[in-house]
């Protein structure tokens, strides 16, 4: 079923209008990924499409520290929820400290212009999960093609983005709406290299992709499983004992 997925993914990719609709579709889950992650750190986000040029852009308000502060709150919440559970309390405070040195530093706005390329492999990944699962037909094939296109496209693009001086001439250019591409604000902003390393780190991520979702359904008795009844007993400490019933007579 993914062959045919695959083969069906490559014939579209071959025909612009379809393949136009397609991308629409990939821009969106792309957009929402910089929208989640945007309002995780405090900036009110809402991603659109842009049916002319293609792709999208994510309508983007300045920083409110109210919705940092409720983040905050809620793992504050969540430690004193899970009194008496020391590996609960543990992992909720990491976590808390983990986002902290993003929300506090730069390296949030990073993960905002990160989040969008990352949640095209993430759906794409999620796709080929249900793929290995093998749940109807129907079903299969349609995650197999959107699984493989999101790949393919996310390939050539990395792959020109390496070898094409043209390609990264005008990506470099910008949206034709003006706005700066993802990857040269990574490259250039923050982590002052070539747009080229990012590539090649995309690059490596697409092929890992659908390793990782292999791996992942393959072994998901041996470690899944079990690291879900690890995180089960991420539950609050409940006081008292349970009631317990008494035979009659």
């Amino acid at each position: 079923m993914l062959t045919v997925g695959t083969a069906l993914a490559v014939q579209v990719l071959l025909v612009v209008p379809v393949a136009f609709l397609v991308r629409l579709l990939v821009a969106f889950v792309h957009e929402t990924g910089h929208s989640v992650t945007g309002w995780l750190f405090g900036y009110p986000s809402v991603p659109t499409i842009d049916f002319f040029y293609g792709g999208g852009v994510t309508i983007q308000w300045a920083r409110q520290w109210w919705i940092c502060a409720l983040v905050f709150l809620l793992f504050g919440y969540l430690i004193y929820r899970f009194r008496g559970n020391l590996q609960a309390q543990s992992g909720w405070g990491a976590l808390g400290v983990l986002y902290a040195c993003f929300a506090l530093t730069s390296a949030h706005e990073v993960a905002i212009l990160a989040s969008g390329h990352l949640a095209e492999l993430l759906f794409a990944g999620y796709l080929l999960y249900r793929v290995f699962q093998g749940t109807g037909l129907r079903g299969t094939l349609a995650r197999a093609f959107l699984a493989a296109f999101v790949l393919l496209e996310d390939l050539r693009f990395s792959y020109l983005l390496m070898t094409s001086p043209a390609t990264r001439h005008d990506y470099e250019a910008g949206s034709a709406l003006g706005f700066k591409m993802d990857f040269s604000r990574l490259a250039g902003e923050y982590l002052n290299v070539d747009v080229k390393v990012i590539a090649i780190i995309f690059l490596i991520c697409c092929l890992l992709t659908p390793v990782v979702s292999f791996l992942i359904f393959r072994y998901r008795d041996e470690a899944i499983r079990p690291a879900l009844a690890w995180l089960s007993r991420w539950r609050p400490h409940r006081s008292g004992s349970a009631s317990t019933g008494s035979s009659p007579g």
